[in-house]
């Protein structure tokens, strides 16, 4: 079906669509208050009037008519937004980001997503109780409860929707992108409906004060999501139960970092996010069975299943949007009117938009109605195409069967690739070849899944009978995606696209979209354009910068430092603190890497085996190709830095260890000189001797200190005295007062010094001790807790400080 972007524009509900969106993304943007909004809708809604009524006796009236049609739409989505910008709790803010907890009153609003020691939940705060004062207040908190780390016999108390509770708590307002390229934390709260994070750190923290408060069906759709969890953990072994979880919950929070790592490099992790295609398979089962009775009968019991479906998996938006779709396609059956695909599903977002004005900011919604229009436009003639590219003599069911997958697959990533690359500065180049493979199983996997859980409470034996079909296709799905997720160039790592490009992109696919013309003549041109693309790209993508640039990454409580070096590979020293998915590596080193073009280090240091500074080196080591790690003394061969030492030893050409004295040549004006720890002496892995550097581009000079204390503070002080001199010192321990000594800090006398700290850290650095002695060497102080990364370029002759915001 061909759909003209003229025909498409022009139907009502997109138009709708299209402007109210507008709106909302301007107010967001360029925010205005409400009585300013409600004042202009006043004005331009009698002007609407006035036109709309003048129009009919005067038709050159009918163009101011519009355009005021518009502004209303216009003004109706700033409005929408504004007021769902008011909803998040300003009442709080005051308590936010302080070291103290403070205690707050509220009920449970979303529904819990568990693991055995985590749950995260959406409350709607109350009260706020501040010491001995209390006070009234409204909003919505992110609420993350732990179980305690150092208390093996801690337990998490199992929330459900309308729980009334008080809990002990942190409050963080999530800030903008800390590091260029960055992850953007508000807008994924925003997404989750709240403005500010609470965190529990143990049991006690949490008190139930009363049991289920809330509308009588989400009670019950609590319930239901409680028992479905329970009979997946019955019929299903950890790993599989984890992930049939997130494909029947809609919850992620059980599956592990490394199968989420592969199924996202395969291109299938789509697949974990309920989305149109689970609702489909769910319409279908309900759809098919019921086939002997009346159509009214037989759509309303699938539409009953797919809205119960929808409201268990929390109302995700690819789900509402493909229940509404459900809804609007069979109602129009029914009541026999026939109507547009697409305009059912700018219908949908309207709906989905009205109800939740900021879920259109949420990468979901967009890739979920990206998908679901580049489908729309392109699946049946990308099918037609290959299909006549294909001698007759293979043509046949399968063959067929195969097309129309790829075909699928095509169609949807046609309009979400650059949300991908913006967004994850990656796309899968196996993707295709995945998801024709895993898309069939997964339609068995959830299929079988529901099943499953619908026989248990009936009949055990068809119910494991059911479980083990879909674990057998879990089993498949999971070898699909190690397999090709560990093919070469499977996944392709993109630096921040130049403007141009993406212009280029979308200006094919409206090339491809338009009417006129054949598909083959229009694949050869779209061939064109994406050569043209990939030329004016390389010619417009940043050249290698002839500067010396050392960025600071903002890691939180933990060092890592990037040295770009003119005409050689980069050095990245430490790689901040670790985590199974939120590990400083996995978001924040490799992304700012990829979006810099950088696929190769030539060196990787580690200053100590501290989590704060190894933490991120696994996934760097499995992400980037590194030449050689540099470590200083002996490390343990077991535990976690024993395993990262293994891991170097198998990724790199091999590891040393470091001590001063050595020197390298980064290039040809730049040297790395180590300064510390003393070579003549045998060491453990600690603060004190934590590896120093002293970094050279013709006249200016960097030095990193790690962690090391006074006392190797001192014995560099003997051994090199001036030398010691630096344009940018990296302050030892995060400002803490075991480095730092006076007689350092007015030997090495830097124009700049960067504290690279965690904001509100439970240690209070950097110390005021330390701010103040930096000050009197005459250093200007950069904080990675307070500006995010810290950036310097250097010429050779001098230092740049460069500003930049996300």
């Amino acid at each position: 079906m061909r759909h003209p972007w003229r025909r498409i524009a022009l139907l009502p509900a997109m138009r709708i669509f299209l402007f109210f969106s507008a709106g909302i993304i301007l107010q967001w943007h360029a925010p205005c208050g409400d009585r300013v909004i409600l004042a202009a809708a006043a004005t331009v809604f009698a002007c609407a009037v006035f036109f709309l009524l003048a129009a009919r006796r005067q038709p050159a009236l009918q163009l101011p008519r519009d355009v005021c049609l518009v502004l209303l739409l216009l003004l109706a989505g700033m409005l929408s937004g504004a007021a769902a910008l008011a909803r998040f709790p300003a009442d709080l803010l005051p308590y936010a980001d302080r070291r103290e907890k403070v205690r707050l009153h509220g009920v449970v609003a979303s529904h819990p997503r568990a693991t055995s020691d985590r749950q995260r939940c959406i409350l709607r705060i109350t009260r706020v109780i501040d010491g001995q004062n209390s006070a009234a207040a409204a909003g919505t908190v992110l609420f993350s409860y732990n179980r305690s780390r150092f208390d093996s016999s801690d337990t998490l108390l199992r929330l459900q929707v309308g729980d009334a509770v008080e809990i002990r708590c942190r409050l963080r307002v999530p800030r903008p992108p800390r590091n260029p390229h960055a992850f953007d934390a508000r807008s994924w709260m925003l997404q989750e409906g709240a403005l500010l994070q609470a965190s529990a750190s143990k049991g006690s923290d949490l008190r139930l004060i009363a049991r289920g408060e809330a509308a009588w069906w989400r009670l019950r759709v609590g319930e239901l999501r409680d028992a479905v969890r329970d009979a997946i953990t019955r019929l299903y072994p950890p790993h599989p139960a984890a992930v049939m979880t997130g494909l029947l919950l809609g919850d992620r929070s059980g599956i592990d970092a490394e199968t989420l790592d592969d199924f996202r490099r395969s291109g299938i992790m789509h697949i974990l996010a309920v989305s149109g295609l689970h609702a489909g398979i769910v319409l279908m089962m309900a759809f098919v069975p019921f086939e002997r009775l009346r159509f009214p009968l037989r759509a309303g019991i699938a539409l009953a299943f797919l809205w119960v479906f929808a409201a268990v998996t929390g109302f995700a938006p690819p789900v509402t949007r493909a229940s509404l779709m459900a809804t609007l396609f069979l109602g129009g059956i029914q009541f026999q009117r026939p109507g547009s695909s697409i305009n059912a599903l700018a219908v949908a977002g309207v709906i989905i938009l009205i109800l939740d004005p900021l879920s259109l900011l949420g990468l979901s919604f967009q890739l979920s109605f990206g998908a679901v229009l580049g489908i729309l436009l392109f699946h049946d003639r990308i099918q037609n195409s290959l299909t006549s590219l294909l001698p007759r003599m293979l043509r046949g069911k399968a063959a067929d069967t195969v097309l129309a997958l790829l075909s699928l697959t095509l169609s949807a990533q046609a309009l979400t690739l650059p949300l991908l690359a913006a967004n994850f500065g990656q796309i899968s180049a196996s993707g295709l070849l995945t998801n024709i493979l895993a898309v069939p199983l997964v339609f068995v996997v959830v299929c079988c899944g529901i099943l499953s859980v619908l026989t248990l409470a009936v009949w055990s034996a068809p119910a494991h009978l059911f479980a083990a079909t879909a674990g057998g296709a879990l089993d498949l799905i999971f070898i699909a995606s190690d397999q090709l997720a560990a093919l070469p160039g499977g996944v392709i790592d993109l630096p921040a696209l130049p403007s141009a490009v993406l212009f280029l992109y979308v200006s094919a696919i409206a090339y491809l979209a338009a009417t006129p013309g054949r598909m083959r003549q229009k694949l050869f041109i779209l061939a064109l354009f994406i050569l043209t693309a990939v030329i004016t790209g390389s010619a417009l993508a940043p050249s290698p910068d002839p500067q010396l640039r050392v960025t600071f990454l903002d890691v939180g409580q933990g060092d890592a430092a990037l040295i770009e070096v003119p005409g050689s590979a980069p050095w990245l020293i430490d790689t901040g603190p670790g985590g199974a998915r939120s590990g400083s590596g996995t978001q924040t080193i490799l992304p700012y890497l990829r979006a810099r073009g950088i696929a190769r280090l030539g060196g990787l240091i580690i200053t100590h085996p501290d989590d704060d500074h190894r933490g991120g080196a696994e996934a760097v080591l499995e992400g980037v190709r590194v030449d050689s790690a540099y470590i200083s003394c002996t490390w343990k061969r077991d535990g976690e830095s024993g395993a990262l030492y293994a891991l170097m030893q198998s990724r790199t050409r091999g590891v040393r260890d470091v001590r001063a004295g050595d020197r390298f040549a980064l290039g040809s004006r730049t040297r790395l000189y180590v300064l510390s720890p003393p070579a003549d002496t045998d060491c453990t892995p600690s603060n004190r001797n934590s590896v120093v550097v002293l970094l050279v581009y013709g006249k200016t000079r960097f030095l990193f200190t790690g962690d090391a204390d006074v006392e190797a503070e001192r014995q560099m002080l003997a051994r090199y005295d001036s030398f010691l001199h630096a344009d940018v010192l990296k302050v030892g321990h995060h400002g803490s007062t075991t480095s730092t000594s006076p007689g350092f800090a007015v030997k090495v006398k830097p124009r700049y010094a960067v504290i690279s700290v965690g904001r509100n850290n439970q240690f209070n650095h950097p110390r005021q001790e330390i701010l103040t002695r930096l000050r009197l060497a005459g250093a200007q102080i950069h904080r990675t807790d307070i500006e995010g990364a810290v950036i310097f370029t250097s010429d050779g002759r001098q230092v740049s400080h460069v500003r930049w915001s996300p």
